[in-house]
């Protein structure tokens, strides 16, 4: 039994998603389910970005996912996850520079367009210029709250730079 919180911000995770997995099944420790905290925040109905689930839909759909013997779920939000940061064995808060999440911003936005990353939402310019606006205020807004939020949980949060630090986390 087991789970695991990952507080990332845009595209980190999708790097290192199979490779936790592999690593914790490889050593049969779990058998991790992932979760990506977008698919329940957001109306995947809509086909229009921004367009969020009714909080009972989400948390109705966190409820399941937290319910399941080990998992591990991942996103940049913290207010309504107060459940899944008490039952986590691990949570760690992958921060990355706020470039390099720039570029991974960029980089799926024209992936998008040329069909090698399927979505079924539309980025459009102006939605990418949001979200970069946003991930630039991140650090000192989302994640400044969510520390402080996750002072309770500090025996058990982690926070990393980089992949590699995950990775040596994971082989101590």
């Amino acid at each position: 039994m087991g789970s695991i919180i990952l507080i990332t911000h845009e595209n980190l995770f999708t790097l290192i998603c199979s490779i936790i997995i592999i690593l914790f099944s490889g050593m049969d420790l779990y058998k991790l389910k992932h979760f990506d905290l977008d698919e329940v925040f957001w109306d995947n109905e809509s086909m229009e970005y921004g367009i969020r689930n009714p909080p009972d839909k989400r948390d109705k759909q966190l409820k399941q996912i937290i319910q399941n013997e080990s998992w591990v779920i991942e996103g940049v939000y913290y207010s309504w996850l107060d459940d899944s940061f008490s039952l986590a064995d691990y949570i760690f808060i992958l921060k990355p520079s706020v470039y390099l999440r720039d570029w991974r911003i960029i980089k799926r936005f024209f992936l998008r367009r040329l069909g090698s990353k399927p979505s079924l939402k539309k980025d459009t310019l102006n939605s990418v210029i949001k979200l970069i606006k946003w991930n630039h205020q991140y650090d000192n807004g989302n994640l400044r709250n969510a520390m402080a939020l996750l002072e309770k949980h500090q025996h058990k949060t982690y926070q990393l730079k980089n992949n590699e630090d995950l990775f040596k986390y994971i082989q101590d």
